[in-house]
């Protein structure tokens, strides 16, 4: 007996809003009657099944692989805002495939994990710290970094539950940490100049410091191939790249990553240790001893050779020591140091450096401990704590800090005391879950797999050593990593206590999934697309302002602006370039918009201040130039410019008090001395005014005019 007239429209009406078994079982009819009846043949579901899970396995295992080579030279940003670029797309990408695979399977299934619920969280407050950040794109361009990385973490998670190991995954892995080494070992080595490099040897990073955070977050994993290896080939292939990231990591002479690979090394041993101990895993290298050896010789060797030829300087171990050992004895002897003398900022270390830089960012994190700045908006408020506890030496015009060199400080200045507590619970969750493995009997886990958990708790834990002294998770490639990472141990937990899963079936629901996907991805490459657009017209704005060419200038700036508008940075440029071909009102418009986006940059604040002098906006230039005194408190020209425009304004009680606050700051600087001396004759206060003349005349003894002002002085006294 067929299927009835009224059967037929209703299976036509209601596919594909509901499923085929749905309908089915509404009608009656068999799932085959039902797809006869709609014309369609479903594709042999185990087939596509193997399709979709092909894709998203070596998906991943390449985006891993190629995502530190990732490298475009013609950008300001050669390296970083490509690979961005790169592992969002690709975390987008992989996701929406999975969307497809879920609606091919007529299921998603969502594997349950202890760190899901603080990795969803730290990113719905990315969310919320939007509320008070002073410059949303900055803060838009955090929250897209954090959310791809929470979706490739599911992703990993979700299509790894099914495999039996992860071989291949952490093949790829050191493989490509082994080759960037040997790119930076032939940088520093033969000095080769053919990858832009700012810090060299930066391999395919641009910056040496930032080549090694990735290869402190791969070692270990070279240790733990070393030792569950059983080919004698893929023994030695270990021995040799990790003996080879090992050597890298010398010759960045990055002290942050020189200690955070010597915790990794503690971390991973005292856990081997364990596991002999305890019979959960034989140690066994005779068959690598040779190979062991041999890169230890060569390592021994290397480490004492530049492009100069052979020196015994041990990588400059030595010198990094002393630093530190020089920076402990400073703050344990004389505490610290609120203002230095200009010979000591010269002789500065890193570490004292940073140390003033954290002070002042705790006292950003005490002014806002609740949400925070906002995220990405570190770098827009730090100007106003450059000073706030100890004087940031290194802060001025040409340099201005945009990270804190502690991710930790910065993630509570950005997203508050809770931001931070969110992401301290993922990583307790993390180790949570590496101790739940360790305490598996063999029967759950074997003991090459407990030392895949001992390689994953070592790059964790010197990731975050590192963090401590670095930025990797303002970086593109760091965060990549640790979601793998993250993902690895919780497949492993979720595998060991056979977890059960959530499935979503409702059609409608997959297909809405599944269109987010589709709709995050695209936009986000297009978002990306833009950005590297608007990077290589902001590096040519950049060049053209270096070579004083102001038409070409504001022409590649109106490119920039038209891929980006977000960038706001580049308006800076326009400005000055308009100022100089004259535009002074246009100048005034971008340097005003410029300050909306970004209120502390003093770099616009000034030239905005200058300008509004100008036109004879006087009352405008003294707001800006007070707006620069509390950022640089120290500098006296800046109350000296105060003081001269509140003169023009016949305000010259509030121009004396200016002008003399400048002198005191500045007391071999002639032309603030002559302005304030001048300013005191003018206000009849001549015998003030005949002490800080002689003092130019001093300083410039060629000068006619303070002779002449003395000459009128005496005159009138």
């Amino acid at each position: 007996m067929g299927i009835s007239k009224k059967k037929r429209q209703y299976i036509k009406k209601n596919y594909p809003r509901l499923s085929l078994e749905i309908i089915s079982a509404d009608t009656g009819a068999s799932v085959k009657e039902v797809e006869k009846v709609l014309g369609i043949k479903v594709p042999d579901q185990k087939r596509n099944y193997e399709i979709f899970d092909l894709v998203l396995e070596w998906g991943i295992l390449l985006a891993v692989f190629f995502a530190p080579f990732i490298l475009m030279p013609g950008l300001r940003d050669a390296s970083n805002i490509p690979q961005d670029a790169f592992v969002q797309s690709s975390s987008f990408l992989l996701a929406l495939v999975w969307g497809l695979k879920s609606i091919s399977d007529k299921k998603l299934c969502f594997v349950r994990s202890p760190l899901i619920l603080p990795l969803s969280a730290f990113v719905i407050w990315c969310l919320v710290s939007l509320i008070v950040a002073a410059n949303l794109f900055e803060g838009f361009h955090v929250f897209f970094q954090v959310l791809s990385m929470f979706i490739f973490f599911l992703v990993v998670l979700n299509v790894y539950y099914q495999k039996k190991d992860f071989h291949r995954l952490i093949m790829a892995l050191v493989l490509s940490g082994g080759i960037i080494a040997l790119i930076g070992c032939c940088q520093y080595l033969f000095e080769f100049s053919w990858i832009p490099q700012a810090r060299p040897p930066a391999a395919t990073f641009t910056n040496r410091n930032m080549a090694s955070q990735f290869i402190v977050l791969v070692i270990p994993f070279g240790f733990y191939l070393f030792l569950k290896t059983e080919n004698y080939i893929v023994g030695w292939i270990a021995t040799l790249l990790t003996g080879l990231m090992v050597l890298y990591a010398v010759y960045t002479k990055s002290l942050a990553a020189w200690v955070s690979i010597s915790v990794e090394a503690i971390v991973f041993i005292s856990i081997l240790i364990y596991l002999v101990k305890t019979g959960k895993y034989q140690f066994k290298i005779k068959s690598r001893l040779y190979a062991l050896v041999l890169t230890f010789t060569g390592f021994l060797l290397l480490i004492n050779i530049d492009s100069g030829g052979f020196n015994l300087k041990f990588g400059g171990l030595s010198d990094q020591v002393t630093s530190v050992q020089e920076f402990v004895q400073s703050k344990s002897s004389s505490g610290v140091d609120v203002v230095r003398s200009d010979a000591a900022v010269k002789g500065q270390s890193s570490i004292e450096w940073r140390w003033s830089v954290w002070l002042n960012s705790m006292a950003m994190i005490k002014d806002n401990p609740l949400i925070g700045v906002g995220a990405g908006n570190y770098k827009i408020e730090y100007p106003l704590y450059n000073h706030k506890v100890v004087r940031d030496t290194k802060f001025n015009l040409e340099s201005q800090l945009d990270r804190a060199h502690n991710d930790y400080i910065q993630a509570a200045a950005e997203f508050g005391i809770t931001g931070f507590v969110i992401a301290l619970w993922a990583v307790v969750c993390f180790y949570y879950i590496l101790f739940c493995l360790f305490k598996s009997d063999l029967s759950d886990l074997p003991g090459k797999k407990l030392l895949l958990a001992a390689a994953l708790m070592s790059a964790g834990t010197g990731m975050l050593f590192n963090a401590g002294f670095s930025f990797p998770f303002q970086r593109a490639i760091p965060p990549f990593i640790v979601m793998l990472i993250f993902a690895i141990a919780c497949v492993m937990h979720a595998q060991k206590i056979k977890t059960s899963h959530t499935s979503i079936i409702d059609t409608r629901l997959l297909y809405a999934v599944t269109f987010v996907f589709t709709l995050l991805f695209f936009y986000i490459g297009h978002y990306h697309y833009t950005m590297i657009k608007a990077d290589k017209y902001f590096g040519r704005t950049i060049r053209c302002y270096n070579n004083g060419n102001w038409p070409q200038l504001l022409n590649e700036a109106d490119k920039a602006l038209s891929y980006n508008a977000g960038r706001k940075r580049v308006l800076f440029y326009k400005g000055f370039a308009s100022n100089e071909l004259g535009k002074i009102k246009e100048s005034i418009q971008y340097y005003e918009e410029l300050i909306q986006y970004f209120p502390n940059y003093i770099n616009g604040l000034l030239n905005l201040g200058i300008a509004y002098g100008k036109v004879g906006e006087n009352a405008k230039a003294v707001e800006t130039f007070k707006k620069i005194i509390v950022l640089m408190p120290d500098e006296g020209g800046y109350y000296s410019d105060a003081g001269h425009y509140l003169t023009k304004l016949g305000k010259l009680d509030q121009a004396y008090t200016y002008l003399k606050k400048g002198a005191e700051l500045e007391k071999e600087n002639a032309i603030i001395l002559l302005n304030f001396g001048v300013l005191c004759m003018q206000m009849k206060k001549y015998s003030e005014a005949r002490k800080v003349l002689k003092k130019v005349a001093e300083l410039e003894p060629d000068w006619d005019q303070p002779k002449q002002y003395l000459k009128y002085i005496k005159e009138q006294t």
